[in-house]
């Protein structure tokens, strides 16, 4: 997508977001169920769709209310963005007509350019046209089967009576207006009619506030390509074989949950019951289990760009031998030593002996990238440790006991596994946000966030001036709990909040 493009649908976002914002200008009674109709006002090809609701009589927003409340800078993101995205200077009058939902659609064109287009429920249809005429341009009004198209700077309004007689605006460029309208009087395919986003979206909470459909087309045509926020997560998304993606967004206990259902695929892990999670020491910074670490291992370089880093090096030349344990299941976990972070990979050693003697190899098949290397044995609490020198980037420490195999950035990392200990899964923090752990996942990671929070700022994160912006509504959020599961096909993953 070109500049052009991208600040279009930006737009688009940002009245969409205007919407969701008018949710706090009006309070109702009743608990109704989620508003959809909004996706049959957009093309079965979108490749982008977010949809909020706005419906304040549905306990879900409420709660999505409250919760953005602890975040001390959402009023003034609130009052901003109305302040701007107001046509007359006083955004408050939303209040009298915005209806039950808003979605934001990216539609598939034949050039560089994706269409947008920006779909609003309507509650008072005059109270909403006295709004926004004072945001008319000079143009004519145009007319299309019969509905009168208004000019609003760079983009296009119309008004559309949906079927069952619910009202919505919609706003975006010519072609996706008058896409709505056909879709609006019947004519064409929308996207709740199509069979892929019904899939997508099937089984997503019904509790939510809100929610997102994403092709796989739209993650590498439109996410990814995008950069920054929006890069990152359409890397997330990303696998072979992607199909679409459904996303729900919802605010419960302990903060908030998001649910992501894949389509099509294989996902890049194999399902296991996380039983080494019994053996990772209370406090950890961090926890990731999966099945594989071959296949992790080059997962988390390729998002980090370092490739060709000398860990990827070092990676391809471990001893088979020592692969093999890592082909099972392997919990990561990062721990903190003062100011310096540890990380070690637990695996179970499998065939202990060749294992061990794959141990002894391994100097001499690293020395191969690291010409330098420097090697000796040492006793890390009580066990015989491998430790493996390069220079101040380099330093591994490597350890067999109880059936399985330890390898350390640091001998601490060693040492915190063989201490009697109390255990992470045990603690507090880790069971709001990771209730599940004995059934089979793909998937699962714990984040301390408050204490990789605290360790950032001690190495120099308060330094960042856009930081220290951000700062207060960082510190809302304790931990985050990820877990997945599926396999060779159809994935759903898990991922929740704890927000103070």
């Amino acid at each position: 997508m070109s500049v052009v493009g991208r600040r279009r649908a930006l737009a688009a976002t940002a009245l969409a977001v205007l919407a969701a914002v008018g949710i706090l200008l009006v309070g109702r009674s009743g608990n109704p169920p989620i508003a959809t109709g909004a996706a049959r006002l957009v093309p079965a090809d979108a490749l982008v769709y977010v949809h909020l609701s706005t419906d304040p009589r549905r306990a879900a927003v409420r709660r999505a209310v409250k919760l953005a409340g602890r975040f001390p800078s959402f009023g003034r993101l609130r009052d901003s963005i109305l302040r701007r995205l107001s046509v007359n200077g006083d955004a408050s009058e939303m209040a009298h007509w915005l209806g039950p939902e808003a979605a934001l659609a990216l539609l598939d064109t034949s050039g560089t350019i994706a269409g947008s287009l920006v779909v609003i429920g309507v509650r008072d249809e005059e109270g909403a046209r006295r709004f926004l005429a004072e945001g008319r341009g000079g143009a004519s009004p145009e007319r299309y089967r019969g509905v009168r198209i208004d000019h609003y700077g760079d983009v296009m309004g119309a008004f559309v009576r949906a079927a069952g007689g619910a009202r919505y605006v919609v706003i975006g460029q010519e072609a996706s207006v008058h896409q709505a309208i056909d879709l609006a009087q019947g004519r064409g395919r929308s996207l709740a009619d199509d069979g892929e986003y019904r899939s997508a979206v099937a089984g997503l909470p019904a509790d939510r506030v809100a929610d997102a459909y994403v092709t796989g087309g739209g993650v590498h045509r439109l996410l990814v390509p995008a950069g920054g926020l929006l890069g990152v997560v359409g890397a997330l998304l990303d696998r072979p074989g992607l199909q679409a993606t459904g996303v729900a967004l919802s605010a419960e206990d302990p903060g908030a949950r998001l649910v992501v259902h894949a389509l099509g695929g294989s996902g890049p892990y194999e399902p296991f019951t996380p039983r080494l999670l019994g053996d990772v020491p209370q406090g950890a910074l961090a926890y990731m289990g999966v099945r594989g670490f071959d296949r992790t291992a080059a997962r988390l370089l390729a998002a980090t760009g370092e490739q060709s880093s000398t860990l990827g090096r070092v990676i391809a030349a471990i001893p088979r031998e020592l692969i093999t344990p890592l082909q099972g299941e392997v919990a990561l976990l990062l721990t903190a030593q003062g100011d310096r972070t540890v990380l070690t990979v637990l695996a179970r050693a499998g065939d202990e002996r060749r294992t061990r003697a794959a141990l002894g190899r391994l100097p001499g098949a690293l020395r191969k990238v690291l010409p330098r290397l420097r090697t000796r044995h040492a006793t890390v609490a009580g066990v015989p440790a491998t430790v493996l020198r390069s220079g101040p980037a380099f330093q591994l420490d490597a350890a067999l006991f109880g059936g399985k195999l330890v390898i350390a950035t640091a001998p601490e990392g060693i040492a915190l596994l063989r201490a009697n200990r109390a255990r992470l899964k045990d603690e507090e923090a880790f069971r709001r946000v990771v209730p599940e752990t004995g059934t089979k996942v793909t998937t699962v990671v714990f984040l301390d966030f408050d204490q990789l929070l605290q360790l950032a700022e001690r190495t120099g994160l308060n330094d960042s001036r856009a930081y220290r912006q951000v700062r207060a509504d960082l510190t809302r959020v304790r931990a985050v709990g990820f877990s997945s599961s599926g396999r060779q096909g159809n994935t759903t993953a898990e991922i929740r909040f704890d927000i103070s």
